[in-house]
This record gives C-alpha cells, structure tokens and sequence, in this order.
C-alpha cells in the first residue's frame, strides 16, 4: 500500500514539474513577442504608411485645376440660403401644435352634475352608467 501511494506521488510531482516547464516556456514567448522594440517598429510602419496616404490625397487635390474647384466653392455658396438686408432671417415655420384635449373623468363628471343640483337617478341616466355607481361616488366624495 505504501509503494503504491509513493508511485502517485512521484508522478504527481513528475506532472506538476512538467506543467511548470511547460508555463515558463509560454511566459518567455510571450516577453519575446512583446518586446517594446517590435511594438515601436509596428507603429513606425503604420505612422509611414498615414503619411504616405497624406502625401497621395495632398498630391491628388493640387492637381486639381483652379477653375473646378472655383465652381465646387460657387456651388457650395449658391445652395446657402442668402438673405439682403431688407429681407428677414432665413428660418423655419412654426408648425402648429394639435390641441391637447382634456377628458374628465366618470368620476368628476359625476361630482359636476351633483354641484349643480341634480339627483344620482338623473346623473346615471346623463352618464349612461348605473345608478348605485353614480350614489356611491356621490357618497365618498360629496361630503369631503
């Protein structure tokens, strides 16, 4: 039994020194790969690369001629809504807003009709509801 728990145990510890091995090596790789010398070399190539672009569209717009691009800035001027002196500032209408409309509640129409005087009977047959609905909200409301 006791051989037998030694054999675990020495290949336990034979699979725990090769698993360490095997993580120092991925940590080297690793520093190697991200050396802040090979960062700076990808940023100078892509720094080259966005003034190479730059240099191309400055090249490209100088070789337009002056009268094109005379007409894109006329164009771009004429579309701009003008306006003289005498005219008034350039905005836009109001528009007018739909009327909001307020709808009293069964409730409220209900305490309405009461305040002017008529019986619970005569507010029911107006509101086209029950009669001891019309007597219950007068009875809860009315006297507060």
């Amino acid at each position: 039994m006791v051989s037998f728990l030694l054999f675990i145990s020495f290949l336990l510890h034979i699979l725990t020194f090769i698993i360490i091995f095997q993580l120092i090596k991925k940590i080297n790789t690793l520093q190697q790969v991200q050396s802040p010398s090979e960062i700076m070399d990808l940023f100078d190539t892509y720094l080259e690369e966005i003034k190479a672009e730059n240099e191309y569209l400055q090249k490209t717009l100088n070789n337009i001629p002056e009268e094109n691009k005379q007409k894109n800035t006329d164009e771009k001027v004429s579309n701009l809504p003008h306006s003289d002196e005498t005219d008034q500032p350039f905005y836009a209408p109001h528009q007018e807003m739909p009327e909001d409309k307020m709808v009293a509640s069964l409730q409220a129409r209900i305490l309405q009709l009461y305040q002017n005087g008529y019986t619970a009977e005569e507010i029911a047959k107006q509101l086209d509801c029950g009669k001891t609905e019309a007597a219950l909200v007068i009875k809860l409301h009315a006297k507060s």
